[in-house]
């Protein structure tokens, strides 16, 4: 004799997708957003021409004031001596002859103590220069 089983139906079992979509739109959220904030650094631009003055003609009229690492400061390839803020500003502008003093550039070693370059950003603005600018070397020739 044969044994007779009844088949059992299966229910077929679903797959949630709601917690999946959750995810798939996190995920999506988390790499698309950083990326629209990468900016392009080749891009290619025209650049507008000028016709005002070159960078020679700039140099001519800046002067330079030169910062030793002895603390010797140099106007005009000139050596200045002085005691004080005050004795400095007063030679710059004895050395401008009248001039109006427009832009200054202080060209100090890198050795040079701090408190020099203070002293000389100091006197220039006593001495009326509308713009100083510090640079980081100096490749014209002192005198000793």
């Amino acid at each position: 004799m044969m044994m007779k089983f009844s088949r059992r139906l299966r229910r077929a079992s679903e797959i949630n997708l709601a917690p999946f979509i959750d995810v798939v739109f996190l995920l999506l959220i988390f790499f698309v957003v950083p990326a629209t904030f990468q900016s392009k650094a080749n891009l290619i631009v025209d650049l507008p021409t000028t016709e005002g003055r070159s960078l020679a003609d700039q140099e001519k009229t800046t002067l330079t004031l030169v910062i030793r690492k002895d603390s010797s400061f140099y106007f005009d390839q000139e050596l200045l001596f002085f005691e004080d803020v005050r004795e400095l500003s007063s030679l710059i502008s004895l050395k401008l002859g009248g001039l109006s003093p427009s832009d200054l550039v202080i060209a100090a070693d890198e050795l040079a103590p701090h408190k020099s370059v203070v002293l000389a950003i100091e006197a220039a603005r006593i001495s009326g220069f509308e713009r100083v600018f510090l640079k980081a070397s100096y490749e014209g020739k002192l005198s000793p």
